[in-house]
């Protein structure tokens, strides 16, 4: 079996998927390729100052931590849309954005990683 990061929920993908790692690879490409971009394009939308559009985005980009083997980030995606959702102030949510931002980038490293090590061994 791969040995996966340690921050990864093993126990978790394991639950999922079993002990497929050609599964758990595909669900990490279309997390960098599907899911990272809907991030990007929430920081879009609060740069142009258009926060009604933030929640619709928020709710699409939750559902992939947990399908990564990250789920305690999920919940924290969930409040985050529905804050976003209530018509907060810019300031706000662009605040909450940024104290985000950061578990977002480590599991993008995480996962590009891991992703890497897999093709080194040939998964």
């Amino acid at each position: 079996m791969f040995s996966f990061n340690s921050q990864v929920n093993v126990n978790h993908l394991n639950n999922i998927y079993g002990d497929d790692v050609t599964i758990v690879k595909i669900m990490f490409e279309s997390f960098l390729e599907d899911s990272l971009p809907i991030w990007e394009d929430i920081q879009t939308k609060l740069q142009q100052k258009k926060f009604a559009e933030v929640g619709g985005l928020a709710h699409q980009f939750k559902p992939c931590f947990s399908m990564i083997g990250f789920p305690e980030i999920s919940p924290k995606i969930h409040e985050y849309e529905l804050y976003a959702k209530g018509n907060p102030t810019g300031d706000e949510l662009i605040r909450r954005y940024n104290a985000l931002s950061p578990e977002v980038v480590k599991v993008k490293e995480i996962v590009t990683e891991d992703l890497k090590r897999m093709e080194e061994e040939g998964l």
